[in-house]
Parts: structure tokens; C-alpha cells; sequence
């Protein structure tokens, strides 16, 4: 007579192995859902800065955030007469994260010294390695008014934006537009080294725009 509860427990053993054959990945003896357990970004490396000035004040520029795939360097910016810095660390450094850990932003902040440059267009463009590019136009004026506390500031904290390696965003600086001040969140992240230390290889961010922002944004809504 077979022994109904062993055989129920083998059939469900098998079934349970058949399930997670897919996204695995070892961890000493076992093995854990790559894509299941979701990681956490350190709260305090999630926020990134960036500094847009001009090097010849006189003349408009072209800046260039991210990129990676294209220009590794910084060659790009300076030969169309902008600085691009990064104030939790560097550019070039940012740009080379977008390529080996691909990210999506959520939440952007953008403050200039003129009003004529918050009208300006960013342009979002993805290339493949094939050849094709898609580009889409974002006016930050449309989106969002400018903060009740600085004219010269706009937030917006449903933009979104996957970036990679392929990914670049452009817009032109204006002639005596001293500094263009754009800061941005990281939502969620791919890092695979994770998987080689038993974490998932997808993390993501506890918090996203600070509270300071968002008032603003209730503000202003009122205000308007």
C-alpha cells in the first residue's frame, strides 16, 4: 500500500523545483528568486545633482546628460561649450553607472538663473547598437508651474525615465544662462554582481523626491 503523504509531498517537492528553475541564482547550496526579493538603494545614494554651466558665457551651448554609448568622456560638453558635473561625484562616472547598472529616474528638479531657459526643451534619446534612435520632447513648463517660493524652479515628481547606456538626454543652454541646476531620484536599479551575493539583481528606493519638493508642489497647486 503506498504511503499517500510521501507521495504527496515528493509530487509537491517536484512541482515547487519545476516552478523556480527560472531566475535563479546560487547561494551556497540553494538557490534564490533573482528578480522576486527586491534589493533596497541606500536611501543616501539614490539623489544625483547635476551642474550645468557654460564655458563661454557669451555664447548658447548644447549639454548632453548621460550618453555613455556615444562619448565615454566628456569631449561631447566641452566641445559644445558646456561643464557638466555631478555633485555626489562626476559625470563620467555617472554616465559609466547607467551602463552597467541601468536605472529608472522618478522625480526631476530643474532650476536656472533665467526664466527664457526653463521653456527650453530636453530631448530624450535612446540609440541601439543597430543604428536606430527614438527621441521624445519634454518642455518642463508644461508639465509643471514654477515653485510659489522660486520662479526659477519647476519640479515635476511623476517624471519617469529608463536610462542605460544608449540613453541621453540634450537641451541648450542659452547665452548668459549662468547655471542650469537639474537633480534627479533613482527609483530602481539593475545590478547583477547582487545575484553573486545572494540578493536580488533588481533594487529599489525607499524614497524619492524630499518632502521639501512635494510641499511645494501642493502649494503651488493651491496657488493655481
Amino acid at each position: 500500500m503506498k504511503n499517500n503523504s510521501l507521495d504527496f509531498l515528493y509530487a509537491t517537492t517536484v512541482a515547487m523545483k519545476e516552478k523556480t528553475q527560472k531566475f535563479r541564482n546560487v547561494i551556497g547550496s540553494g538557490y534564490r528568486n533573482v528578480v522576486g526579493d527586491v534589493s533596497t538603494i541606500d536611501p543616501n545614494d539614490n539623489t544625483y545633482t547635476f551642474l550645468v554651466s557654460l564655458i563661454n558665457a557669451t555664447n548658447a551651448g548644447t549639454a548632453t546628460l548621460f550618453g555613455y554609448a556615444e562619448d565615454t568622456t566628456e569631449t561631447t560638453n566641452t566641445t559644445n561649450n558646456v561643464t557638466v558635473a555631478v555633485s555626489e561625484s562626476s559625470h563620467t562616472l555617472f554616465k559609466y553607472k547607467s551602463s552597467v547598472n541601468p536605472f529608472r529616474l522618478k522625480g526631476i528638479a530643474i532650476e536656472t538663473t533665467t526664466a527664457a531657459q526653463l521653456g527650453n526643451t530636453l530631448t530624450f534619446s535612446y540609440s541601439t547598437a543597430g543604428g536606430a534612435t527614438e527621441t521624445r520632447k519634454w518642455t518642463p513648463t508644461s508639465y509643471k508651474k514654477e515653485s510659489a517660493y522660486n520662479s526659477l524652479l519647476i519640479t515635476h515628481p511623476d517624471f519617469s525615465l529608463p536610462v542605460d547606456g544608449f540613453t541621453k538626454i540634450t537641451f541648450v543652454q542659452r547665452a548668459n544662462e549662468t547655471q542650469v541646476r537639474i537633480t534627479v531620484w533613482i527609483d530602481s536599479e539593475v545590478n547583477p554582481p547582487n545575484g553573486l551575493h545572494g540578493k536580488s539583481a533588481i533594487s529599489q528606493a525607499t524614497k524619492g523626491m524630499p518632502q521639501k519638493y512635494e510641499k511645494v508642489i501642493v502649494q503651488n497647486a493651491n496657488r493655481y
